[in-house]
């Protein structure tokens, strides 16, 4: 029988909330800024946030005067989000632990629906799609963000790419990441328009991530994919280095001793029910 990927099993995300919520969530807070004025969110209404990771949409939502759902079937994930809205004050959340494919809520029931970098690790993403569009009121609008093209989504593909360089011996993945399953645009909106939403429209955008060294790639950035983290954590030692030094070194010949600016290509993807 076929292991379940780390990052399609809630455990794969919860071991790696910690990394998740410190270096990722504050850069895929600028992609749910974008997917919030696409999507046209107001104060009053109801939004539902799917695939929530630690709320980066949920969060901003909230503060403009929507009234969010915020589910995810990463119960960790779920408890940072909530840890934060309470230490920041921020009022308006609800919460649950749901499997965005299969959503236990009522019908016509949200103005709007999200999932930023969420929708793209769905085995099946018509169901969540559906599920987004059934779960709307008439006239709700829903936007999903994914990632492009690996090579302009570097801030994804760097340590995959040391991790090739350093063990070519290591098989190439059989399929495309899920990480990359919806990269092309047009395919994306094609999927919206298959699960029954209209005017549907796509806007791709790059936010560069930055870091302070190549050397805080490795530390701060690997831990925080639970792709990358669980593979890691199975290399010896003598392997496990190997793909440290192809990183950083690549990142050094290009960038020096000073900052990292990694590309984030991203496509924001919306419809209306």
């Amino acid at each position: 029988m076929t292991k379940t990927a780390p990052d399609l099993r809630p455990e794969g995300w919860d071991s790696a909330s910690a990394s998740y919520e410190r270096v990722i969530a504050p850069n895929t807070a600028r992609y749910a800024e974008d997917l919030l004025r696409a999507a046209g969110v107001r104060a009053g209404e109801r939004v539902l946030d799917v695939a929530t990771g630690t709320g980066a949409f949920a969060l901003l939502a909230a503060r403009r005067g929507a009234k969010v759902l915020a589910t995810d079937f990463a119960p960790e994930m779920v408890r940072r989000l909530e840890a934060r809205a309470a230490r920041d004050g921020i009022a308006g959340i609800e919460t649950r632990v749901m499997d965005g494919q299969r959503l236990d809520l009522p019908d016509a029931s949200f103005d709007a629906a999200a999932s930023v970098f969420g929708l793209i690790f769905f085995p099946d993403r018509g169901a969540g799609l559906r599920e987004m569009r059934r779960v709307l009121a008439p006239g709700g609008r829903a936007g999903i963000v994914a990632w492009s093209a690996p090579a302009r989504v570097r801030v994804v593909s760097a340590v995959s790419d040391a991790v090739r360089a350093a063990l070519p011996e290591l098989p190439s993945p059989a399929s495309t990441p899920p990480v990359f399953s919806m990269a092309d645009a047009k395919r994306a909106e094609a999927e919206m328009l298959e699960a029954g939403f209209r005017d549907v429209r796509s806007t791709t955008l790059d936010h560069a991530w930055e870091f302070p060294t190549a050397e805080s790639v490795w530390t701060d950035l690997a831990p925080a994919s639970p792709v990358f983290a669980a593979m890691l954590a199975t290399l010896p030692e003598e392997k496990l280095g190997r793909v440290h030094r192809a990183l950083v070194e690549s990142l050094r010949a290009e960038f020096g001793a000073g900052p990292v600016r990694l590309s984030g290509e991203a496509h924001v993807v919306v419809g209306t029910r």
